[in-house]
Order: C-alpha cells, then structure tokens, then sequence
C-alpha cells in the first residue's frame, strides 16, 4: 500500500500520510464509500511501516536490512492519525513505547505531540503537560517556531480535556 509524499515524484512517509489523515479524520472518521478504500489503504501504509521497537521512522522500518528506529514526534503523529485503530496490537506496543522513550523530553514540539496523542488514548498526560510547560519562554512562545507554540497550546488544552485531535 501506499502513503502520501511530501511533494510529487517523492517517496511515501509516514508523516505528510499522518497528516493527511488526520485531515480526513477528525473529527469524525469519514463512512463515504469512496473515501473507506483511500482509509484503509492510507492506514495499512503507515501500519506496515511500524519500527519494530515500537513506534515510527520518517519513511521506512527497514534500510539496507536493517531495523530502524522510531522517532518519537512520528510515533506521535502516526497514532493520532490511527485513533481509529486502537487496538491493533502495533498501536499499543506504539504507545508503550511512547511511555517509555527518554526522547520526548528534549522539545517542545515532540512533548506536545506526545501529550495529544496520549490523550487521544486516554492516557494520563501529566507529566508531558509539566516538561512541556517548563519550555514555555516568559514572553508565553514555545520558542520562536509559531507552529511549535500553536501546537504547544492545542496540547494544553488537550492535557485539560479539549483535544481537537480527537476522534469520536
């Protein structure tokens, strides 16, 4: 199956599949019939492309023979777009290593990513939602990246129970 790529003539990744499904399904996971196959084979793209540590890498699990290791914002990015696939045995070994990853303290834009899709599970985001707060410049940003401090944000208020990235 294929995923979406950043620009035409590119490979498929995880992450531009990520976001277009995401962009179809939230908030509710479309039941149009010409949409259902472009679901299933968007899904099937990034669950095939699973890392075997748990998780996601940008493009593929493997390179050259060898296992490649998840990121953590790709992880994140992937099981927000899979809400709909919450007990596929890739997802919850995703999410135990999300729990797990030493990585999602290192910045504000992995720890909201994180805490959105923990929430999305409804797991508790305490911790992420402190380490992400104690990134919070005085002046209110995440740092100078708008989209890192807009994402920053919508992951607060997703620690407090609104998550626009949650499926119904």
């Amino acid at each position: 199956t294929r995923g979406w790529p950043w620009s035409k003539g590119c490979f498929h990744w995880v992450e531009p599949t990520s976001y277009s499904l995401m962009a179809l399904k939230i908030p509710d996971v479309p039941q149009r019939d010409d949409m259902v196959e472009v679901l299933k084979r968007a899904d099937g793209f990034i669950l095939e492309h699973a890392c075997k540590d748990g998780g996601w890498n940008h493009g593929n699990d493997r390179t050259l023979g060898f296992d490649q290791p998840a990121y953590v914002v790709t992880s994140a990015e992937a099981l927000v777009a899979l809400q709909n696939h919450r007990q596929d045995e890739k997802i919850q070994h995703a999410l135990r290593s999300l729990k797990t990853s030493l990585g999602y303290g290192r910045s504000a834009l992995s720890l909201a990513w994180v805490t959105i899709a923990r929430q999305s599970y409804g797991e508790d985001t305490s911790e992420t939602a402190e380490l992400l707060v104690q990134r919070q410049d005085t002046d209110g940003s995440f740092g100078p990246n708008l989209m890192v401090t807009g994402l920053s944000m919508l992951a607060l208020q997703a620690h407090l129970g609104n998550n626009v990235f949650k499926t119904r």
